[in-house]
This record gives structure tokens, C-alpha cells and sequence, in this order.
């Protein structure tokens, strides 16, 4: 994705880290991932679904390391 985006003159990159329960898991992968974004040129943001209820009532800590969310949400077919 990094390297796609130093294809493209200006390109704002979204990387949303899936099923993020609580700040830690959060502050880990971002970590990981800004390591890796040191061999790249393009711009990047971070962020996360909220796709649990935890993560939902750990939002407003996850929050402080997010650039920003997304809400997902469950949908059941009785």
C-alpha cells in the first residue's frame, strides 16, 4: 500500500487496522507500522473499526493513538 502510494503525486493513504480492541493492540501494530513506513515517502493515516463492543467503550482512549475511526456494525437476517 506504501509503496503504491509513492506511485501517485499526492497521495493520502488510510490504513485502517481491523478488529482493534483496546489501546494496546492499537499502539503495537502502529508501531509495526510506522517502522515499516520509514522505507516509504508516502503520507499515511491510521485508524480502526470499531467493530466490538469493547473497542466501542474503549473508544475514548484508542482515540488518543487514532487518527480516525470507522463504525462497523452487525447485522443479523433472522
Amino acid at each position: 500500500i506504501l509503496a503504491a502510494g509513492q506511485e501517485v503525486e499526492g497521495a493520502n493513504i488510510e490504513i485502517m487496522i481491523p478488529l482493534v480492541s483496546v489501546t494496546e493492540e492499537f499502539v503495537i501494530l502502529k508501531k509495526q507500522i510506522q517502522e515499516i513506513a520509514k522505507n516509504y515517502t508516502t503520507k499515511f493515516s491510521l485508524g480502526t473499526m470499531m467493530e466490538t463492543p469493547r473497542a466501542c467503550l474503549q473508544a475514548s482512549n484508542i482515540q488518543e493513538e487514532a487518527e480516525f475511526f470507522s463504525f462497523g456494525k452487525c447485522v443479523s437476517i433472522v
